[in-house]
């Protein structure tokens, strides 16, 4: 006797109802068909909901049966950020990954859970309270996702007011970034293997981000002019790695090389580099089209920061340290933010640090101002 075939997870149907609206059906993890929370208005809105599901259960996203999604037709709080995130085409992969995973992991048994019309402020204190105290900066991004879902819901009329208000963000106080002076710069250079040298001279000097200096490719690098053209970044997500272009339009820029690195950077391209124009400028040791994986570099990193006394250091701190330098020497809010890629002056005020020679030199001329009288 035959079987009958059973169909594959994740494979699913749009059909139009006799009301004129559309259901979407899904097979889900379980093996069974399992129809959408509600039905759509249109057909594109229907196959977006059931694209959105079909590609959680691919990627390991979030998976709930659509019927614990709604309890006596209200939409609970999970069944609205799967309708929420669906809607969010305009953010990027890894925006969305990070998104759902924070939700799946730290929200969506708690009060995620919960019917989102019987949320109060008091089911949010307390969910926030539970909160690893360890990770400030997790509680804060986790508390920014909740009340954006949150407020979304508000704009959609179906709670009058948002349960996660502003105020109780409550203070956050951030990382202390590792400033490194010129010297420490280069004493973290030569406590790394050769081959890593110079992406420490250009993430310090030149202020680039990580995933920026592991896209520079060899037709990026100009040494006669003395310029780095940063054209893309290279993310990962679950799918893989590919590059994407900069976070903003601020951020496709020419990065002048300070005159005392070149020489180190055309070292590094005779010695390291592929001569194809192509060729990734900090790639993987084993294949030159494959930029250099973070957790390779970790793994020098981590070594060589502890030389040098620090031992908490993180590699962006050597963006921050960039920075701190050209702020140090005279650029202007204007020709940082230009430097470094950022489109507000917000962003750019977070890397204007100051530093205890910085202090000791203005405390010196304060002294000197002070006597001219």
């Amino acid at each position: 006797m035959a079987t009958k075939r059973r169909r594959a997870r994740g494979a699913g149907n749009v059909r139009k109802l006799t009301s004129g609206k559309y259901q979407a059906r899904i097979i889900g993890p379980d093996g069974k068909s399992h129809n959408a929370p509600h039905t759509f208005e249109t057909k594109m809105d229907a196959v977006s909901w059931l694209n959105h599901q079909e590609r959680n259960l691919r990627n390991g996203g979030i998976w709930e049966d659509p019927k614990t999604l709604k309890v006596g037709g209200i939409l609970t709080l999970n069944g609205f950020f799967q309708e929420w995130i669906a809607d969010q085409d305009h953010i990027r992969q890894t925006t969305r990954e990070l998104y759902e995973s924070q939700w799946r992991r730290l929200i969506s048994t708690s009060v995620g859970a919960l019917l989102i019309t019987s949320i109060t402020e008091g089911d949010v204190r307390v969910w926030r309270q539970n909160l690893d105290p360890s990770k400030p900066t997790q509680r804060k991004q986790l508390y920014a996702l909740l009340r954006q879902v949150l407020k979304a819901a508000v704009d959609a009329k179906i709670i009058p007011l948002n349960p996660a208000p502003m105020h109780s963000f409550g203070a956050i106080i951030p990382r202390e970034s590792v400033i490194l002076t010129p010297a420490e710069v280069v004493a973290l250079a030569e406590n790394m293997p050769p081959r890593y040298r110079a992406l420490v001279y250009v993430s310090a000097w030149c202020a680039v981000r990580f995933g920026e200096a592991t896209g520079i490719e060899r037709r990026d690098i100009d040494l006669d002019a003395q310029v780095i053209h940063v054209r893309r970044g290279m993310v990962r997500t679950k799918s893989g790695v590919k590059a994407n272009p900069p976070k903003s339009r601020a951020g496709l820029r020419k990065v002048t090389i300070p005159s005392h690195i070149v020489q180190i950077i055309s070292d590094h391209l005779d010695e390291f580099v592929a001569p194809e124009s192509t060729a990734k400028v900090f790639g993987s040791a084993h294949n030159d089209s494959k930029a250099l994986a973070p957790s390779t570099l970790t793994k020098v990193f981590y070594p060589a920061r502890k030389k040098i006394g620090y031992p908490n250091m993180v590699w962006h701190d050597l963006r921050h340290t960039g920075g701190t330098m050209a702020a140090q020497v005279g650029a202007t809010l204007r020709e940082s933010m230009d430097r470094l890629g950022h489109s507000t002056v917000a962003a750019a005020m977070r890397y204007q640090h100051s530093t205890e020679s910085r202090q000791a030199e203005i405390a010196e001329k304060l002294a000197a101002l002070a006597q001219a009288y």
